[in-house]
Protein backbone atom coordinates (compact mmCIF):
# COMPACT_ATOMS: atom_id res chain seq x y z
CA UNK A 1 0.00 0.00 0.00
CA UNK A 2 0.97 3.63 -0.36
CA UNK A 3 1.64 5.82 2.67
CA UNK A 4 1.55 9.60 2.23
CA UNK A 5 4.38 11.11 4.30
CA UNK A 6 4.17 14.62 2.89
CA UNK A 7 2.82 16.18 6.08
CA UNK A 8 5.34 14.28 8.21
CA UNK A 9 8.49 15.06 6.20
CA UNK A 10 7.52 18.72 5.72
CA UNK A 11 9.82 19.37 2.76
CA UNK A 12 8.74 22.51 0.89
CA UNK A 13 7.09 21.60 -2.40
CA UNK A 14 7.77 17.89 -1.94
CA UNK A 15 5.23 15.09 -2.05
CA UNK A 16 6.58 11.95 -0.40
CA UNK A 17 4.78 8.61 -0.85
CA UNK A 18 6.34 5.49 0.64
CA UNK A 19 5.46 1.97 -0.43
CA UNK A 20 4.98 -0.55 2.37
CA UNK A 21 4.36 -4.27 2.35
CA UNK A 22 2.58 -6.32 5.03
CA UNK A 23 2.23 -10.08 5.43
CA UNK A 24 0.13 -11.98 7.97
CA UNK A 25 2.12 -14.38 10.13
CA UNK A 26 1.17 -16.54 13.14
CA UNK A 27 2.02 -13.73 15.57
CA UNK A 28 0.11 -11.06 13.61
CA UNK A 29 0.84 -8.71 10.74
CA UNK A 30 4.48 -7.94 9.91
CA UNK A 31 4.90 -4.59 8.16
CA UNK A 32 8.03 -3.93 6.09
CA UNK A 33 9.02 -0.28 6.47
CA UNK A 34 11.69 1.27 4.31
CA UNK A 35 12.64 -2.06 2.77
CA UNK A 36 12.48 -1.84 -0.17
CA UNK A 37 13.75 1.77 0.12
CA UNK A 38 11.47 3.27 -2.48
CA UNK A 39 9.27 6.30 -2.66
CA UNK A 40 6.55 5.51 -5.16
CA UNK A 41 2.87 5.60 -5.94
CA UNK A 42 0.01 3.29 -6.89
CA UNK A 43 1.52 -0.08 -5.95
CA UNK A 44 0.01 -3.22 -7.47
CA UNK A 45 0.60 -6.62 -5.86
CA UNK A 46 0.66 -10.12 -7.37
CA UNK A 47 1.95 -13.51 -6.24
CA UNK A 48 4.09 -15.77 -8.40
CA UNK A 49 3.25 -19.51 -8.49
CA UNK A 50 5.80 -20.04 -5.69
CA UNK A 51 3.82 -17.47 -3.62
CA UNK A 52 6.66 -14.92 -3.70
CA UNK A 53 5.28 -11.36 -3.89
CA UNK A 54 5.87 -8.92 -6.73
CA UNK A 55 5.02 -5.24 -6.39
CA UNK A 56 4.74 -2.95 -9.41
CA UNK A 57 4.94 0.77 -8.68
CA UNK A 58 5.52 4.10 -10.35
CA UNK A 59 8.70 5.65 -8.95
CA UNK A 60 9.22 9.39 -8.62
CA UNK A 61 12.08 9.21 -11.13
CA UNK A 62 9.61 8.31 -13.88
CA UNK A 63 10.23 4.58 -13.70
CA UNK A 64 8.01 1.56 -13.60
CA UNK A 65 9.74 -0.81 -11.16
CA UNK A 66 9.05 -4.37 -10.08
CA UNK A 67 10.00 -5.22 -6.49
CA UNK A 68 10.13 -8.90 -5.66
CA UNK A 69 11.09 -10.84 -2.56
CA UNK A 70 13.85 -13.44 -2.96
CA UNK A 71 15.53 -15.70 -0.36
CA UNK A 72 18.23 -13.05 -0.01
CA UNK A 73 15.83 -10.12 0.38
CA UNK A 74 14.02 -7.60 -1.77
CA UNK A 75 15.29 -7.14 -5.32
CA UNK A 76 14.33 -4.60 -7.97
CA UNK A 77 13.90 -4.81 -11.73
CA UNK A 78 13.31 -1.87 -14.04
CA UNK A 79 10.22 -2.41 -16.18
CA UNK A 80 10.31 0.87 -18.08
CA UNK A 81 12.12 4.20 -17.93
CA UNK A 82 10.86 7.53 -19.19
CA UNK A 83 7.50 9.21 -19.65
CA UNK A 84 5.14 9.64 -16.74
CA UNK A 85 3.61 6.24 -15.92
CA UNK A 86 0.57 6.10 -13.70
CA UNK A 87 -2.03 3.57 -12.62
CA UNK A 88 0.13 0.46 -13.06
CA UNK A 89 -1.55 -2.93 -12.98
CA UNK A 90 0.16 -6.28 -12.47
CA UNK A 91 -0.83 -9.87 -13.23
CA UNK A 92 1.14 -13.10 -12.85
CA UNK A 93 -0.17 -16.16 -14.65
CA UNK A 94 0.37 -19.82 -13.83
CA UNK A 95 3.32 -20.06 -16.23
CA UNK A 96 5.32 -17.50 -14.21
CA UNK A 97 4.81 -14.84 -16.87
CA UNK A 98 4.44 -11.29 -15.64
CA UNK A 99 1.90 -9.04 -17.36
CA UNK A 100 1.95 -5.33 -16.58
CA UNK A 101 0.09 -2.30 -17.91
CA UNK A 102 0.17 1.43 -17.27
CA UNK A 103 -0.97 4.73 -18.72
CA UNK A 104 1.72 7.20 -19.79
CA UNK A 105 0.52 10.71 -18.92
CA UNK A 106 3.24 12.27 -21.04
CA UNK A 107 2.42 10.59 -24.36
CA UNK A 108 -1.18 9.77 -23.37
CA UNK A 109 -0.73 6.16 -24.43
CA UNK A 110 -1.62 2.82 -22.90
CA UNK A 111 1.40 0.58 -22.36
CA UNK A 112 1.44 -3.20 -22.07
CA UNK A 113 4.36 -5.35 -20.90
CA UNK A 114 4.91 -9.09 -20.83
CA UNK A 115 7.92 -11.02 -19.57
CA UNK A 116 8.61 -14.59 -18.42
CA UNK A 117 10.32 -14.82 -15.05
CA UNK A 118 13.42 -16.87 -14.47
CA UNK A 119 13.59 -19.39 -11.57
CA UNK A 120 15.05 -16.71 -9.30
CA UNK A 121 11.96 -14.52 -9.99
CA UNK A 122 13.84 -11.93 -12.05
CA UNK A 123 13.13 -10.83 -15.57
CA UNK A 124 14.75 -13.21 -18.03
CA UNK A 125 13.85 -10.97 -20.96
CA UNK A 126 11.26 -8.31 -21.65
CA UNK A 127 9.55 -10.04 -24.54
CA UNK A 128 6.84 -7.45 -25.08
CA UNK A 129 6.45 -3.73 -24.61
CA UNK A 130 3.67 -2.32 -26.75
CA UNK A 131 1.86 0.96 -27.08
CA UNK A 132 -1.81 0.00 -27.24
CA UNK A 133 -4.53 2.22 -28.66
CA UNK A 134 -3.16 5.77 -28.27
CA UNK A 135 -5.75 8.02 -26.72
CA UNK A 136 -4.59 10.93 -28.88
CA UNK A 137 -3.50 10.42 -32.50
CA UNK A 138 -1.22 13.20 -33.75
CA UNK A 139 -2.22 12.44 -37.35
CA UNK A 140 -5.92 13.04 -36.68
CA UNK A 141 -7.20 15.64 -39.17
CA UNK A 142 -8.55 18.72 -37.42
CA UNK A 143 -10.90 20.02 -40.12
CA UNK A 144 -12.70 17.11 -41.75
CA UNK A 145 -16.37 17.27 -40.71
CA UNK A 146 -17.28 14.25 -42.86
CA UNK A 147 -15.31 11.94 -40.59
CA UNK A 148 -17.30 10.05 -37.98
CA UNK A 149 -16.07 9.93 -34.38
CA UNK A 150 -13.79 7.05 -33.36
CA UNK A 151 -15.23 4.05 -31.62
CA UNK A 152 -14.37 0.53 -30.54
CA UNK A 153 -16.05 -2.85 -30.03
CA UNK A 154 -14.52 -5.49 -27.75
CA UNK A 155 -14.95 -9.27 -27.40
CA UNK A 156 -12.87 -11.86 -25.55
CA UNK A 157 -12.45 -15.51 -26.55
CA UNK A 158 -12.38 -18.50 -24.14
CA UNK A 159 -8.57 -18.29 -24.08
CA UNK A 160 -8.92 -14.78 -22.58
CA UNK A 161 -7.52 -13.19 -25.73
CA UNK A 162 -9.04 -9.76 -26.48
CA UNK A 163 -10.34 -8.91 -29.94
CA UNK A 164 -11.17 -5.33 -30.86
CA UNK A 165 -12.58 -3.67 -33.96
CA UNK A 166 -12.18 0.11 -34.08
CA UNK A 167 -12.91 3.04 -36.33
CA UNK A 168 -10.16 5.64 -36.28
CA UNK A 169 -10.76 8.68 -38.55
CA UNK A 170 -7.00 9.31 -38.60
CA UNK A 171 -6.67 6.24 -40.81
CA UNK A 172 -9.79 6.79 -42.85
CA UNK A 173 -13.31 5.60 -42.15
CA UNK A 174 -12.55 1.88 -42.45
CA UNK A 175 -12.67 -0.54 -39.55
CA UNK A 176 -9.44 -1.85 -38.01
CA UNK A 177 -9.09 -5.21 -36.26
CA UNK A 178 -6.75 -5.42 -33.25
CA UNK A 179 -5.78 -8.76 -31.75
CA UNK A 180 -3.02 -9.65 -29.32
CA UNK A 181 -0.67 -12.44 -30.31
CA UNK A 182 1.97 -13.96 -28.06
CA UNK A 183 4.37 -11.14 -28.85
CA UNK A 184 2.50 -8.06 -30.05
CA UNK A 185 -0.75 -6.40 -31.00
CA UNK A 186 -1.59 -6.96 -34.65
CA UNK A 187 -3.71 -4.53 -36.65
CA UNK A 188 -5.49 -5.49 -39.87
CA UNK A 189 -8.17 -3.75 -41.92
CA UNK A 190 -11.62 -5.32 -41.75
CA UNK A 191 -13.02 -3.60 -44.83
CA UNK A 192 -10.18 -4.41 -47.22
CA UNK A 193 -12.59 -6.43 -49.38
CA UNK A 194 -15.45 -3.93 -49.19
CA UNK A 195 -15.82 -0.91 -51.52
CA UNK A 196 -14.54 2.17 -49.74
CA UNK A 197 -17.44 3.76 -47.91
CA UNK A 198 -17.95 5.34 -44.53
CA UNK A 199 -18.83 2.78 -41.89
CA UNK A 200 -22.01 3.82 -40.09
CA UNK A 201 -22.28 1.12 -37.42
CA UNK A 202 -20.76 -2.23 -36.57
CA UNK A 203 -20.93 -5.03 -34.02
CA UNK A 204 -18.66 -8.02 -33.33
CA UNK A 205 -18.68 -11.45 -31.70
CA UNK A 206 -15.95 -14.06 -31.16
CA UNK A 207 -16.71 -17.77 -31.15
CA UNK A 208 -15.14 -20.54 -29.06
CA UNK A 209 -12.40 -21.13 -31.65
CA UNK A 210 -11.33 -17.47 -31.64
CA UNK A 211 -12.96 -16.69 -35.00
CA UNK A 212 -14.07 -13.07 -35.32
CA UNK A 213 -17.55 -12.32 -36.67
CA UNK A 214 -18.34 -8.77 -37.85
CA UNK A 215 -21.65 -7.22 -38.87
CA UNK A 216 -21.42 -3.69 -40.22
CA UNK A 217 -23.28 -1.19 -42.36
CA UNK A 218 -22.40 1.66 -44.69
CA UNK A 219 -23.99 3.44 -47.64
CA UNK A 220 -24.09 0.11 -49.50
CA UNK A 221 -26.11 -1.74 -46.85
CA UNK A 222 -25.46 -4.39 -44.18
CA UNK A 223 -22.71 -6.96 -44.62
CA UNK A 224 -21.21 -9.87 -42.64
CA UNK A 225 -17.55 -10.85 -42.41
CA UNK A 226 -15.87 -13.72 -40.55
CA UNK A 227 -12.20 -14.62 -40.76
CA UNK A 228 -9.01 -14.96 -38.76
CA UNK A 229 -6.76 -13.78 -41.57
CA UNK A 230 -9.18 -11.57 -43.56
CA UNK A 231 -8.44 -13.40 -46.78
CA UNK A 232 -12.09 -13.90 -47.75
CA UNK A 233 -14.81 -11.64 -49.08
CA UNK A 234 -17.79 -10.09 -47.35
CA UNK A 235 -21.35 -11.36 -47.61
CA UNK A 236 -23.85 -8.61 -48.28
CA UNK A 237 -27.06 -9.29 -46.38
CA UNK A 238 -29.27 -6.35 -47.36
CA UNK A 239 -28.53 -3.29 -49.55
CA UNK A 240 -31.20 -1.38 -47.62
CA UNK A 241 -30.16 -2.30 -44.06
CA UNK A 242 -28.79 -0.33 -41.12
CA UNK A 243 -28.11 -0.58 -37.35
CA UNK A 244 -26.67 -4.13 -37.43
CA UNK A 245 -26.19 -6.25 -34.30
CA UNK A 246 -24.64 -9.75 -34.20
CA UNK A 247 -24.87 -12.63 -31.70
CA UNK A 248 -23.87 -16.31 -31.64
CA UNK A 249 -26.05 -19.18 -30.46
CA UNK A 250 -24.71 -22.12 -28.44
CA UNK A 251 -23.65 -23.87 -31.67
CA UNK A 252 -21.61 -20.77 -32.59
CA UNK A 253 -23.87 -19.95 -35.55
CA UNK A 254 -24.12 -16.19 -36.20
CA UNK A 255 -27.37 -14.26 -36.40
CA UNK A 256 -27.47 -10.64 -37.54
CA UNK A 257 -30.33 -8.34 -36.59
CA UNK A 258 -30.79 -5.07 -38.44
CA UNK A 259 -33.39 -2.54 -39.54
CA UNK A 260 -34.64 -2.40 -43.11
CA UNK A 261 -34.43 1.28 -43.91
CA UNK A 262 -37.32 1.39 -46.42
CA UNK A 263 -39.89 -0.83 -44.72
CA UNK A 264 -38.86 -0.28 -41.10
CA UNK A 265 -39.00 -4.01 -40.42
CA UNK A 266 -36.62 -5.41 -37.80
CA UNK A 267 -34.88 -8.22 -39.69
CA UNK A 268 -33.12 -11.41 -38.57
CA UNK A 269 -30.53 -13.06 -40.84
CA UNK A 270 -29.27 -16.46 -39.64
CA UNK A 271 -26.44 -18.49 -41.18
CA UNK A 272 -27.68 -22.05 -41.85
CA UNK A 273 -26.16 -25.08 -43.60
CA UNK A 274 -27.75 -23.94 -46.88
CA UNK A 275 -26.83 -20.26 -46.55
CA UNK A 276 -28.32 -17.14 -45.00
CA UNK A 277 -32.01 -17.21 -44.04
CA UNK A 278 -33.62 -13.77 -43.59
CA UNK A 279 -37.00 -13.00 -42.05
CA UNK A 280 -38.89 -9.84 -41.00
CA UNK A 281 -40.17 -9.85 -37.42
CA UNK A 282 -42.94 -7.26 -37.11
CA UNK A 283 -44.88 -4.79 -39.20
CA UNK A 284 -43.27 -1.46 -39.94
CA UNK A 285 -41.52 0.11 -36.97
CA UNK A 286 -39.62 3.43 -36.88
CA UNK A 287 -36.36 1.96 -35.56
CA UNK A 288 -33.69 4.34 -34.25
CA UNK A 289 -31.38 1.63 -32.85
CA UNK A 290 -31.44 -2.06 -31.92
CA UNK A 291 -29.44 -4.76 -30.13
CA UNK A 292 -29.59 -8.57 -30.39
CA UNK A 293 -28.82 -11.25 -27.77
CA UNK A 294 -29.51 -14.95 -27.10
CA UNK A 295 -30.55 -16.43 -23.78
CA UNK A 296 -29.27 -19.74 -22.37
CA UNK A 297 -31.88 -21.69 -24.36
CA UNK A 298 -30.90 -20.10 -27.70
CA UNK A 299 -33.98 -17.89 -27.79
CA UNK A 300 -33.22 -14.57 -29.50
CA UNK A 301 -34.35 -11.20 -28.17
CA UNK A 302 -34.19 -7.69 -29.54
CA UNK A 303 -34.07 -4.39 -27.69
CA UNK A 304 -35.18 -1.48 -29.87
CA UNK A 305 -35.43 2.30 -29.69
CA UNK A 306 -38.56 3.33 -31.61
CA UNK A 307 -39.14 6.86 -32.91
CA UNK A 308 -37.08 8.19 -29.99
CA UNK A 309 -40.12 7.66 -27.73
CA UNK A 310 -40.30 3.93 -26.87
CA UNK A 311 -37.95 1.24 -25.64
CA UNK A 312 -39.28 -2.08 -26.88
CA UNK A 313 -38.21 -5.65 -26.01
CA UNK A 314 -39.01 -8.44 -28.49
CA UNK A 315 -38.62 -12.03 -27.23
CA UNK A 316 -38.96 -15.27 -29.14
CA UNK A 317 -41.26 -17.75 -27.35
CA UNK A 318 -42.83 -21.12 -28.19
CA UNK A 319 -46.01 -19.33 -29.31
CA UNK A 320 -44.27 -16.61 -31.31
CA UNK A 321 -42.67 -13.24 -30.70
CA UNK A 322 -43.72 -11.34 -27.56
CA UNK A 323 -43.46 -7.54 -27.43
CA UNK A 324 -43.00 -5.60 -24.17
CA UNK A 325 -42.68 -1.83 -23.82
CA UNK A 326 -39.94 -1.18 -21.28
CA UNK A 327 -40.17 2.60 -21.20
CA UNK A 328 -41.98 5.52 -22.79
CA UNK A 329 -40.24 8.86 -22.68
CA UNK A 330 -39.22 11.76 -24.84
CA UNK A 331 -35.99 12.08 -26.81
CA UNK A 332 -34.81 8.52 -26.24
CA UNK A 333 -31.70 7.75 -28.22
CA UNK A 334 -29.15 5.07 -28.98
CA UNK A 335 -26.93 3.37 -28.50
CA UNK A 336 -29.01 0.80 -26.67
CA UNK A 337 -27.39 -2.30 -25.16
CA UNK A 338 -28.92 -5.67 -24.27
CA UNK A 339 -27.66 -8.70 -22.34
CA UNK A 340 -29.62 -11.80 -21.35
CA UNK A 341 -28.73 -14.07 -18.44
CA UNK A 342 -28.73 -17.85 -18.83
CA UNK A 343 -31.97 -17.84 -16.83
CA UNK A 344 -33.60 -15.70 -19.53
CA UNK A 345 -33.72 -12.45 -17.56
CA UNK A 346 -33.09 -9.51 -19.94
CA UNK A 347 -31.03 -6.45 -19.02
CA UNK A 348 -31.26 -3.26 -21.09
CA UNK A 349 -29.56 0.13 -20.81
CA UNK A 350 -30.60 3.18 -22.80
CA UNK A 351 -30.38 6.95 -22.75
CA UNK A 352 -32.91 9.80 -22.69
CA UNK A 353 -31.63 13.06 -24.16
CA UNK A 354 -34.44 15.09 -22.57
CA UNK A 355 -33.37 14.46 -18.99
CA UNK A 356 -29.83 13.39 -19.85
CA UNK A 357 -30.65 10.24 -17.99
CA UNK A 358 -28.88 6.90 -18.34
CA UNK A 359 -31.44 4.21 -17.47
CA UNK A 360 -31.70 0.47 -16.92
CA UNK A 361 -34.68 -1.83 -17.45
CA UNK A 362 -35.41 -5.50 -16.83
CA UNK A 363 -38.42 -7.76 -16.44
CA UNK A 364 -39.99 -9.09 -13.24
CA UNK A 365 -42.00 -11.90 -14.79
CA UNK A 366 -43.55 -10.09 -17.76
CA UNK A 367 -43.67 -6.67 -16.08
CA UNK A 368 -41.01 -4.04 -16.86
CA UNK A 369 -38.91 -2.67 -14.00
CA UNK A 370 -36.84 0.48 -14.49
CA UNK A 371 -33.99 2.11 -12.57
CA UNK A 372 -32.33 5.48 -13.21
CA UNK A 373 -28.57 4.95 -13.29
CA UNK A 374 -27.12 8.43 -13.60
CA UNK A 375 -28.20 11.91 -14.63
CA UNK A 376 -25.44 13.56 -16.61
CA UNK A 377 -24.95 17.31 -16.65
CA UNK A 378 -23.65 17.06 -20.22
CA UNK A 379 -25.15 14.61 -22.69
CA UNK A 380 -22.96 11.55 -23.13
CA UNK A 381 -25.01 8.51 -24.07
CA UNK A 382 -22.00 6.24 -24.62
CA UNK A 383 -22.46 3.19 -22.38
CA UNK A 384 -21.76 -0.54 -22.50
CA UNK A 385 -23.43 -3.43 -20.67
CA UNK A 386 -22.17 -6.91 -19.70
CA UNK A 387 -23.18 -9.65 -17.27
CA UNK A 388 -20.85 -11.45 -14.88
CA UNK A 389 -20.94 -15.20 -14.30
CA UNK A 390 -23.71 -14.79 -11.71
CA UNK A 391 -25.90 -12.92 -14.20
CA UNK A 392 -25.47 -9.56 -12.47
CA UNK A 393 -25.25 -6.50 -14.76
CA UNK A 394 -22.23 -4.21 -15.06
CA UNK A 395 -22.35 -0.89 -16.90
CA UNK A 396 -19.40 1.14 -18.16
CA UNK A 397 -20.18 4.73 -19.11
CA UNK A 398 -18.69 8.18 -19.52
CA UNK A 399 -19.79 11.10 -17.37
CA UNK A 400 -19.04 13.93 -19.78
CA UNK A 401 -19.73 16.55 -17.12
CA UNK A 402 -16.66 15.47 -15.16
CA UNK A 403 -14.85 13.54 -17.92
CA UNK A 404 -14.89 10.42 -15.75
CA UNK A 405 -15.12 6.79 -16.78
CA UNK A 406 -17.47 4.99 -14.39
CA UNK A 407 -18.16 1.35 -13.62
CA UNK A 408 -21.68 0.76 -12.31
CA UNK A 409 -22.48 -2.65 -10.90
CA UNK A 410 -25.26 -4.44 -9.04
CA UNK A 411 -24.50 -5.31 -5.44
CA UNK A 412 -26.60 -6.74 -2.64
CA UNK A 413 -26.57 -4.39 0.35
CA UNK A 414 -28.85 -5.88 2.97
CA UNK A 415 -31.80 -5.65 2.91
CA UNK A 416 -31.83 -4.10 -0.59
CA UNK A 417 -30.05 -4.61 -3.89
CA UNK A 418 -28.75 -1.35 -5.30
CA UNK A 419 -26.53 0.02 -8.03
CA UNK A 420 -23.21 1.31 -6.72
CA UNK A 421 -21.06 3.52 -8.99
CA UNK A 422 -17.28 3.12 -8.95
CA UNK A 423 -15.00 5.67 -10.59
CA UNK A 424 -12.54 3.92 -12.91
CA UNK A 425 -10.45 6.81 -14.20
CA UNK A 426 -10.76 10.58 -14.27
Amino acid sequence: YQLDLTSVVRLPGAQISEVRYAVQQPGGWQVVVGTPPYNGTAPSLALAPDQSPHVLLAVASMQLTDLHLTPTGWQTDLVDLGGAPTGPSLFLDGASTLHAAAFDQGTRQFLYYRSPLSPDATYSTLTERTVFLPSADASLPTQQPHLLPPGIRLAVDPQQQPHLVSRFPARGNDLLYHTRTDLEWAVRPVLSQVPAAQTDDWDIAVDSSGLLHVAASNQLGVFYFASTDFAGTSVWLDPDGSQPSIALDSAQHPTVAYANTSSGHPMLATLTASGWFTQPLLPTLPIADLQLAFDGADNPALALVLSDTHILLLRSTLTGWMSTTLDTATALSGPIDLAIAATGVPHVIYYAQAGRQLSYATLAGDLPVRYPLDTLAVASPAASLALDRWGAPHVLYEDAAHHDLNHLYWQVVWPHSVYLPTLLRQ
